[in-house]
């Protein structure tokens, strides 16, 4: 959670006198300054991480299932052509 700025200078004071300005303000550096600035929790990252291998995972299968259709449509074509070129093999021997 961001602090606003008057939360910022409510932690600030009372660590000032006995921290010293570089340690205090060291310190209210780890706190978000703004929205944009907060801070991940590991709950947080796993969800997100989840969310993500899901669609690496769709978009695999997805990607599986297209090529297996081409292998099989390369194959039946294949079989095709060969039985064709059989049987141009067959009449040339006759």
């Amino acid at each position: 959670m961001a602090l606003s700025q008057k939360h910022r200078a409510a932690r600030y004071e009372p660590f000032l006198p006995q921290m010293g300005e570089d340690v205090t303000e060291a310190l209210l550096a780890e706190f978000p300054a703004g929205e944009g600035d907060e801070i991940v929790t590991k709950t947080i990252l796993r969800a997100e991480l989840a969310e993500l291998r899901t669609e690496m995972h769709e978009l695999a299968a997805g990607t599986n299932r297209r090529l297996a259709t081409v292998a099989l449509g390369v194959t039946g074509g294949l079989i095709t052509a060969g039985g064709g070129m059989t049987s141009v093999a067959v009449a040339a021997v006759r």
